[in-house]
């Protein structure tokens, strides 16, 4: 009876913390392993979470996706940040209006410059290199899923979704500046 859930992030530091984003139902925190779970994004524009990223050194330091990047059942107003773990939420660089009709699918925090923000959404590939201050758009497509090479976040995947006519993978050496299939 919980709904669907569009993501799962845990705390890097404390393992009993975690956080589950929500197509339609905001973003919630547990601090008890699971036990119990609140939420305080009832009064966001848009309650819609379809991705969480938090610092690996800093978890005061959290990104999250708004709207559904899934279903679409939710529009996003783009991409929110909390430098208090999560108690309030700030516009970044990459934000939009609901009527625009954007979608966010995933967002990647860079292990090794977690100033370095990657957002997979519907009209492309976009990089914040100051922690989300600025975007630029390095990919153009309708993306679904970016992944970091294990061990090397200079090397990135991206997915292009199959609705746009054919599925393809994309790569990029060079942390996004650069993609090939």
């Amino acid at each position: 009876g919980n709904g669907r859930i569009n993501c799962i992030a845990f705390d890097p530091i404390d393992p009993d913390i975690i956080w589950v984003g929500s197509p339609s139902g905001g973003l919630w925190k547990t601090i008890d392993g699971g036990d119990t779970w609140t939420t305080n994004t009832d009064n966001l524009p848009v309650i819609g979470i379809s991705s969480i990223v938090i610092h690996p050194a800093n978890n005061q330091i959290m990104y999250i996706a708004t709207g559904d990047g899934d279903g679409a059942d939710t529009y996003s107003i783009g991409i929110l940040k909390s430098t208090d773990g999560g108690n309030s939420w700030n516009t970044t660089g990459l934000n939009h209006n609901v009527s625009q009709s954007k979608r966010i699918n995933k967002l990647l925090i860079n292990p090794r410059n977690p100033d370095s923000i990657v957002a997979a959404t519907n009209t492309g590939i976009s990089i914040s290199p100051d922690g989300g201050i600025t975007w630029t758009s390095t990919l153009i497509g309708r993306m679904r899923d970016v992944e970091f090479k294990p061990n090397n976040p200079s090397v990135i995947f991206a997915a292009l979704d199959a609705s746009s006519g054919a599925s393809k993978i994309y790569r990029s050496a060079n942390g996004g500046a650069g993609w090939g299939i």
